[in-house]
C-alpha cells in the first residue's frame, strides 16, 4: 500500500467516526483528530534522529503513526488505545505494520523506553479524570512537583513522555495551550526546566484553528531529551499566524515570517513568568498600530464562579421545585454561554430561561439552614460532592465563592470572536 493511500484510508476511518461516534462519548474521551498537515509536520521532528523504537501514547485512528510511517516507512511503531470502541477502529492497513495494544497508557510498563514519541493525548479536564492515586504518586515522584489535582490529563502525559525518552530521545506532543497560564501547569513548567527537554513551543493562532471539531487553541512541543541540552539553552517560541506554516517549514526551520512570528527566551525568563501566553504578546505581533489600546487599560476583569459540581449547584426551576428549596438559598446565575442570545441580557431573558426549565439558579443557602437546605445537602453528601477537590477544601463544602454580579460578561470560547454582553 502507498504512502497516500495509507493516510487517505486513515483520514477516511476519521471521517466516518466523527459521524457516527456519540459527541458525548467522544468529549467525556477527550478524542480529537491530529489534522494531517500538522501530523506530518510533527513526524519530521521525531524521524530526524531516525529513531528505532517509537511510541505514539493515544494512538486513536492513527494519524500520528501514518505520518511517521510517510517519513520511516520501515519504523517500528508501538501504538496504546484505552477505547475499545476506537481500537476495533484502526485502519487494518496501518495495524499489520505497528503494534498495538488495547490499555490505558499509564498501565504500560514503566521499564519501557523509547527514542522517539508521537503523541496527541486526550483533552480531558481534572472534574473528570479516573487517575489511581498511584500513579500520581509515581509521575509526583518523577517531577518532584506535587500535582494539583486540577490538572488536566494531557498534562500528566507529558510527564510520563518525557520520563520515556531515553537519552538523545525526541517527542512532539500537540495539547492545548491552557496549561500555559493556568496554575496546574506551575509544576509541569519546573519539570521542563528541571530535564532541559524543552527546544519549541508552536503557539497556534485564534485566527490558525486546525481542529474543526475543538474550540480550544492549540500548542505544540518539540522535546530532546540528552546530556547535550542545557539549563542555558534558549528555548524558541513560535508564534503560528495561520495553516501555510505547516506547508512551507518544518520543526527544523521554522523562519521567522513564514506564517509565523518568533521569539527566544531563557529559562531565568520563562520561570519568572507566571503566564506563558504573555510571552507571544509583544508589540512585535500587533506592529505599531497607535489605535489598538489594551483591554487591561479600560477595566479588570475574574473569572466566573466555580462550583466544583455544577450538577448539584446550578439548578432550574424544576429542580428547585422538586427539592422545595427557598429562594432564600438561591441566587439568580447564569451558567451557560449558550443561554445568553443576545449582547444585552435582561430580566425578560432571565426570567424566559426559567420557563423553558434551564439552569438558572446557584444554590448557595445561608448559615441558618432549613430543613429542606438540609436535606439536599445530605443529598450532595450521598454523592460525595463534598469530597471533590473545589468542595473538599472549603470551610463550608456547599458555600460558594463570593463574587459581586458584574455589569458586563465576556464570552470568551467562539470561534469568530470575543463577545460582551451587558447584563441589564
Amino acid at each position: 500500500m502507498s504512502k497516500s493511500t495509507l493516510l487517505e484510508e486513515i483520514n477516511q476511518s476519521e471521517d466516518i467516526f466523527k459521524k457516527t461516534a456519540n459527541p458525548e462519548r467522544r468529549k467525556e474521551y477527550g478524542q480529537f483528530f491530529t489534522p494531517p498537515i500538522v501530523a506530518r509536520w510533527m513526524a519530521k521532528w521525531v524521524t530526524a534522529n531516525h529513531p528505532n523504537k517509537i511510541l505514539e501514547p493515544s494512538i486513536g485512528l492513527g494519524s500520528l503513526a501514518g505520518a511517521v510511517l510517510v517519513e520511516m516507512p520501515n519504523a517500528y511503531i508501538e501504538g496504546v488505545e484505552k477505547d475499545s470502541e476506537i481500537f476495533d477502529q484502526i485502519p487494518a492497513s496501518l495495524a499489520s505494520k505497528i503494534k498495538l495494544r488495547n490499555i490505558n497508557y499509564f498501565d504500560l510498563e514503566q521499564d519501557q523506553k523509547y527514542d522517539g514519541i508521537i503523541a496527541n493525548p486526550p483533552y480531558v479536564r481534572h472534574h473528570s479524570l479516573d487517575i489511581k492515586k498511584e500513579t500520581y504518586s509515581a509521575l509526583e515522584e518523577i517531577t518532584g512537583e506535587k500535582l494539583s489535582k486540577l490538572t488536566n490529563l494531557y498534562v500528566l502525559f507529558c510527564i510520563d513522555i518525557i520520563d520515556r525518552l531515553v537519552d538523545g530521545g525526541r517527542a512532539a506532543i500537540i495539547i492545548p495551550t491552557e496549561w500555559m497560564n493556568a496554575n496546574f501547569g506551575t509544576g509541569f513548567k519546573k519539570y521542563l526546566n528541571k530535564v532541559c527537554a524543552l527546544k519549541s513551543v508552536i503557539y497556534v493562532s485564534h485566527d490558525a484553528l486546525i481542529f474543526d471539531d475543538a474550540l480550544t487553541t492549540a500548542s505544540i512541543l518539540l522535546l530532546e531529551k540528552g546530556s547535550g541540552v542545557s539549563k542555558s539553552d534558549a528555548v524558541d517560541f513560535v508564534f503560528v499566524l495561520d495553516k501555510e506554516f505547516f506547508d512551507k517549514t518544518t520543526p527544523l526551520s521554522c523562519d521567522d515570517g513564514v506564517g509565523s512570528i518568533n521569539f527566544q527566551y531563557g529559562w531565568d525568563e520563562l520561570l519568572n513568568t507566571k503566564k506563558w501566553d504573555s510571552l507571544f504578546n509583544k508589540d512585535k505581533l500587533i506592529g505599531n498600530q497607535e489605535n489598538l489600546i489594551r483591554l487591561e487599560n479600560l477595566c479588570t476583569s475574574r473569572r466566573g464562579i466555580a462550583t466544583g459540581a455544577n450538577f448539584f449547584f446550578h439548578l432550574s426551576k424544576r429542580e428547585v421545585k422538586k427539592n422545595s428549596l427557598s429562594h432564600l438559598s438561591l441566587k439568580k446565575c447564569i451558567g451557560s454561554a449558550p443561554d445568553v442570545k443576545g449582547l444585552i441580557f435582561t430580566s425578560s431573558d432571565f426570567e424566559a430561561l426559567v420557563e423553558r426549565n434551564g439552569k438558572a439558579y446557584l444554590f448557595d443557602p445561608p448559615p441558618s439552614l432549613s430543613d429542606s437546605d438540609i436535606k439536599y445537602i445530605e443529598s450532595g453528601i450521598s454523592l460525595e460532592v463534598d469530597k471533590g477537590y473545589l468542595t473538599s477544601n472549603r470551610k463550608v463544602w456547599y458555600s460558594q465563592e463570593r463574587r459581586s454580579p458584574a455589569l458586563i460578561w465576556v464570552g470568551v470560547f467562539n470561534r469568530e470572536k470575543v463577545k460582551f454582553i451587558y447584563r441589564e
